[in-house]
């Protein structure tokens, strides 16, 4: 099993009508990812349709509500190195956005 999940777009459609019932918004209620164990950053990466860890997406889905298995991008096998590459270093580029925004909120 994979270590990291990703969002399809139906997925993400399904898990927006969810929150939308109980009242909550994409990633600006903390009780939503309070409940998942997660952080606000993790959950908007959800949003974004980055690979997260699979542990904080099944939470993720759990809380809102909706089965994970129904959520999740199923993926490909017949991705080509250069597409995994490109994965990877949107990965890389949004961690580091995030300790840039860690670094400007300590100062």
């Amino acid at each position: 099993m994979a270590d990291t999940l990703t969002a399809s777009k139906a997925g993400l459609d399904t898990v927006y009508r969810a929150i939308r019932q109980k009242g909550w918004t994409k990633t600006q209620t903390s009780l939503w990812w309070h409940d998942a164990q997660t952080s606000q950053a993790t959950l908007r990466r959800f949003w974004r349709r980055i690979p997260i860890d699979r542990h904080a997406f099944q939470k993720i889905c759990q809380v809102a509500g909706v089965g994970w298995e129904s959520v999740t991008e199923i993926e490909s096998s017949s991705s080509s190195p250069e597409e995994n590459k490109n994965k990877d270093l949107l990965r890389d580029l949004s961690l580091i956005d995030c300790m840039v925004i860690l670094l400007l909120l300590r100062t």
